[in-house]
Order: structure tokens, then sequence, then C-alpha cells
């Protein structure tokens, strides 16, 4: 675990090895909505419309899922190694 300081928090930088322990947590001990409302100080700038609504989520998930191809597929083909190296 690292802590990193930025320009406004610290953020806490974990390893993946911890993502299946995170993931099985319930919302109430870790919610990325909270986290965001308090990252962008939501209660200043209405930004916390997020707790009442997934909109925001299922908007980004159709998205990604209809764009999906344009991003793996660019990971996906070999690349060639430039001969100057």
């Amino acid at each position: 675990m690292y802590v990193v300081q930025t320009a406004d928090m610290e953020r806490i930088i974990l390893s993946s090895k911890y993502a299946n322990e995170l993931r099985a947590l319930p919302e109430s001990q870790l919610s990325s909505v909270d986290a965001q409302c308090e990252r962008h100080l939501a209660w200043w700038n209405t930004l916390d419309v997020v707790r009442n609504s997934k909109l925001h989520v299922d908007v980004s998930r159709v998205q990604l899922n209809q764009n999906l191809g344009t991003f793996v597929l660019g990971f996906a083909k070999p690349r060639k190694r430039p001969k100057n190296i």
C-alpha cells in the first residue's frame, strides 16, 4: 500500500491483489458514489444528485459496451517493433 499526496488530497494506492476483497465489501462500507461526492465536493455543486440515481452508471456502461470494439481491438492487434530500437 502506498499513500500519495496529490494537489487536493491523499490517495491510497493498493495492489490489485486486494481487488476481490474490495469488491466483496457492501456499498455501505465502500461506496464509489460517496467517494465521488467527497472528491468533487458534491454538497457544494449539486453533484450529490448521483446518490439518488444510477443513470450516470447506466449511460457510461451502455456507451462503453457499444464502443468496446474500438477500444479493445486497438489493443488486441499485434504491434510491430520499430527497427531503430
